[in-house]
């Protein structure tokens, strides 16, 4: 649904010593997507990882990486004890570059790696290249340095993946055409110049989140990746986040048309949470798929021919329903579709798993009309796979006496009155509450004001947040992590 990665800054730096192996298989055993490391060349030319170039603050000794031998980088202890006092006092040493991606190979072959290049020298990039090449994991980087000469090499001789920083934190910047991404701190997510760098187009990586608040203003503002110094809060929030719905709209009406049961196959070949859709009734009181009260909008003669004004889904029979092509307006390639009898969608859940949420235009029904529906959805064996949609509390009442264990989906008034009544009838478990997403959609019919902060909170105490329609993923950004909505109403142009 997002397409957001979770990176390990130096592994798992909160807990364990930045850029050691013990971190690094800490990060990996937290299951994170990717981790970031740095690198050095010792003075034998051996890639190394470490972030400072500088051994004092991580292993408490004087002099710099690139002065000193492979055979002497690995009697320092990078314990870091001004973070981690002696509790890793000798428990830990200065990686290469190969023994971490041994540990990959052997623990995780599909791992990402953020690959900061620390040494701005071409030598660097191409023994570092070269190894990843070897191991097979080239494809697997994304490439960071605060330099532009480097990124630029690095796009020009091996196009690799790159990941730039703004123009006034790199050194001999010229220029964001060889960036392939941008990294940007919490403290340019955090200000104004966030939407500045947005503009340029470029996937984001931000940079270290280790709050969940901070996570989530990641997503708000974008992020493709997100690098935590403690990836737990950021792994918590990816995982609520993966429990939310998508709900494809009358099916994936962005590709087949709406309310047909091509629309409704493709919700489920796409791996969509739930289907929404509108019954009506024929003239002889067969339940049938259909948005408007007319046939003239969605569906046309068995030849193609438009059909004359005002033709009545309540004043055919079935069979003359049956009769009307349902899929030519959309396209060619839907010629021949049907107008679905409600029984042909409840089999379809039944068999695929799919949930169905009926509109609440079963209010507009009979009190006969309602009582086929439901004994169809009885008898069709998908009742646990369903959910009616109320605006009012007697269709409410009228569904929990007949189905106790019901889902319930309300898109009512949500005033504080409003809202107790809901919740007294509905357990929480059962109840989904329903808001507009704040993107102008139906603004100018819809009475139910659009989401704010205050009336999600007010949801979460009661049930679960749905919100709709969403057709953008900057709008499925703001909704799951500002908002935390459960399930999200597209029309099909946000997929799964």
């Amino acid at each position: 649904m997002l397409n957001l990665y979770t990176e390990g800054h130096r592994g798992f730096c909160a807990e364990y010593p930045e850029n050691t192996l013990l971190s690094y298989e800490a990060a990996i055993d937290l299951g994170v997507d990717a981790f970031e490391f740095d690198i050095w060349l010792s003075k034998d030319k051996v890639p190394v990882l470490m972030h400072d170039g500088d051994t004092m603050r991580t292993c408490g000794v004087p002099g710099h990486l690139r002065d000193r031998t492979l055979t002497e980088i690995k009697t320092l202890c990078p314990s870091n004890p001004a973070k981690f006092g002696d509790k890793f006092a000798g428990k830990v040493q200065v990686p290469t570059l190969r023994e971490l991606l041994e540990l990959v190979k052997s623990k995780r072959p599909d791992m990402k790696l953020g690959v900061e290049i620390k040494e701005y020298t071409e030598e660097t990039v191409d023994i570092a290249v070269a190894m990843l090449k070897e191991y097979g994991k080239f494809e697997d980087c994304w490439f960071y340095a605060f330099n532009g000469r480097i990124i630029r090499y690095l796009k020009e001789k091996y196009n690799a993946r790159t990941m730039g920083y703004p123009d006034l934190q790199m050194g001999e910047f010229d220029g964001y055409d060889c960036y392939d991404e941008i990294g940007l701190s919490m403290t340019y997510v955090r200000s104004e110049l966030c939407a500045f760098y947005r503009a340029k187009g470029l996937p984001m990586h931000m940079y270290c989140a280790d709050t969940e608040a901070d996570v989530r203003l990641c997503i708000e503002r974008g992020a493709s990746l997100i690098t935590a110094n403690d990836p737990r809060p950021l792994l918590r929030v990816k995982e609520e986040i993966g429990r939310c719905v998508l709900e494809a709209h009358q099916g994936v009406a962005s590709d087949a048309p709406g309310n047909t049961m091509a629309a409704f196959q493709l919700a489920v070949e796409q791996g969509y949470g739930m289907i929404e859709l509108d019954t009506k009734f024929t003239a002889d009181n067969r339940c049938v798929v259909l948005h408007d009260r007319t046939v003239n909008r969605t569906c046309r003669a068995a030849d193609g021919a438009p059909l004359p004004d005002e033709t009545k889904i309540a004043e055919l029979t079935f069979e003359e329903a049956r009769a009307l092509d349902a899929g030519v307006a959309f396209g060619e390639q839907y010629r021949g579709e049907k107008i679905p009898a409600i029984e042909e969608v409840l089999a379809l859940a039944k068999e695929s798993g799919i949930r169905v949420k009926f509109d609440n235009v079963t209010q507009s029904h009979t009190s006969e009309q309602r009582a086929i529906l439901y004994n169809l959805i009885e008898a069709s064996g998908a009742l646990p796979l369903c959910g009616f949609t109320a605006s009012q509390i007697w269709l409410i009442e009228e569904v929990l006496k007949r189905f106790p264990a019901a889902q319930i989906h309300y898109d009512g008034p949500l005033d504080d009155e409003s809202l107790v009544k809901v919740a007294v009838l509905v357990p929480k478990e059962q109840l989904t509450v329903w808001q507009r997403a704040d993107n102008g959609y139906a603004s100018n019919w819809c009475k139910v004001p659009p989401v704010t902060d205050e009336s999600a909170a007010k949801i979460h105490e009661i049930g679960r947040l749905g919100l709709w329609l969403l057709t953008k993923p900057e709008e499925l950004a703001v909704a799951v992590a500002r908002y935390r909505a459960d399930v999200i109403e597209t029309s099909g142009l946000l997929k799964p």
